[in-house]
């Protein structure tokens, strides 16, 4: 007779783990096509494979559909629609990334930090911000003066790039809620892996000229490089296998950047050929 109660609760166990394990199943299907929309958004769109496999240190996603409706109806009433990479999802960007973020294992993370930041202008618009740790500290060593400058004090890049994760931060604080400024622009420019040379230039457009030459010559040098936005023609189906190069305005003639980024695509292209986006990511991150 206890065998038998044995055997009855076994059963029991048995069925109830079989149904849930099936239920997360069910569930976790209907999730996958939005999980994977939101990484080809992440990884192809904003370069997010760039991060995470190549040498862009800081990659910044735009979680809302409204901001991106925004940067294409700008560059449209600039001429620029051929060179817009419009991202139709068919499912909400907030909600897949709440649904991959549950699975997402903070803890397992250790070449990268992953941190939501939401921009004192736009307080209704949710950022995230992917860093390569490593990347991050050489560029902030490269260019230390220029962030020295803004910080007014000396610091340590290896623990300034983890204090993005402080809200209470000096320097993140006045990267993320203040105005923009020359200084800011260029220090973004840089983060994101745009190199000085074209960081610098770009943030002339937050400069107020007293005199009009100045003004003249660096509203026509902007006006120059108006066809920037993914310095080269747009394939509209975007893939693992077709992509753009990371977004920026070149100012160079032969921009030594846009030449690494082609020669990091072509590795990307190996790594993500007849893969799974999500499993590539998780051991990306986890290793």
């Amino acid at each position: 007779m206890l065998n038998f109660k044995k055997v009855i609760l076994f059963l029991s166990i048995f069925i109830f783990t079989s149904c849930h394990d099936l239920q997360k199943k069910v569930s976790s299907e209907s999730n996958k096509e939005g999980i994977e929309e939101l990484l080809t958004k992440m990884l192809f769109m904003d370069g997010l494979a760039y991060t995470l496999h190549g040498t862009k240190p800081i990659t910044e996603i735009s979680l809302e559909m409204e901001e991106e409706k925004a940067v294409q109806n700008n560059l449209a009433d600039q001429n620029q629609a051929e060179n817009v990479l419009v991202f139709n999802a068919k499912h909400s960007l907030s909600r897949s990334f709440e649904q991959w973020q549950k699975l997402l294992q903070k803890e397992k993370i250790k070449r990268f930090l992953v941190v939501e930041k939401k921009h004192s202008s736009k307080k209704n618009f949710r950022f995230l911000y992917f860093i390569n740790i490593f990347e991050t500290i050489q560029i902030m060593q490269k260019h230390y003066l220029l962030f020295k400058n803004y910080l007014g004090k000396e610091f340590d890049p290896a623990t300034l790039v983890f204090e993005i994760e402080d809200e209470n931060s000096l320097f993140w604080s006045k990267m993320f809620y203040e105005k923009p400024s020359v200084q800011s622009v260029s220090l973004w420019g840089v983060l994101y892996g745009y190199g000085l040379e074209n960081a610098y230039p770009f943030s002339l457009f937050f400069q107020k000229f007293a005199n009009k030459k100045a003004k003249a010559f660096f509203s026509d040098l902007i006006n120059r490089t108006q066809k920037y936005f993914f310095s080269e023609k747009v394939d509209k189906n975007l893939s693992s296998q077709s992509f753009p190069l990371p977004a920026f305005r070149s100012f160079l003639e032969n921009d030594p950047h846009k030449e690494k980024y082609r020669k990091e695509r072509e590795k990307i292209k190996k790594i993500y050929r007849k893969k799974d986006l999500s499993t590539v990511v998780f051991d990306t991150l986890y290793h």
